[in-house]
């Protein structure tokens, strides 16, 4: 644990913190994002431009690049395992040595087609 006494510092810890606590993953990506948008935003709150203003305008942006996704997204079978290894793959092949990267996307298929089925019955 460090002390940190800048707002923008304190606040990227905690974005990250709130990353890793409720998904367990994306912290880099996280912290890269929500610094871009500081760097994007600050000329703005130099000029004075209200912060509620420029909220209003990154939540624009947000609903555009969910319309955007949702427009682009596709439907995936869930009984098919191929799709659903190569799904698991584009995430869990970053976090595990392309040696045990194929058996670690069948275990968590696995793993997860197990839950399915005993909440399903």
């Amino acid at each position: 644990e460090i002390t940190v006494q800048h707002p923008a510092a304190k606040s990227m810890i905690e974005v990250a913190r709130t990353q890793d606590e409720e998904v367990g993953d994306g912290t880099t990506s996280v912290v890269v994002l929500a610094g871009e948008i500081l760097i994007v935003t600050a000329p703005h709150l130099a000029a004075k431009v209200h912060p509620t203003v420029l909220i209003r305008g990154l939540m624009a942006a947000r609903d555009d690049c969910v319309a955007h996704l949702t427009s682009i997204a596709t439907s995936l079978d869930p009984n098919d395992r191929d799709a659903m290894l190569r799904v698991i793959g584009s995430s869990l092949g970053t976090k595990f040595a392309s040696r045990w990267s194929l058996q670690m996307c069948g275990l968590a298929l696995d793993a997860v087609q197990c839950v399915r089925d005993e909440i399903s019955g």
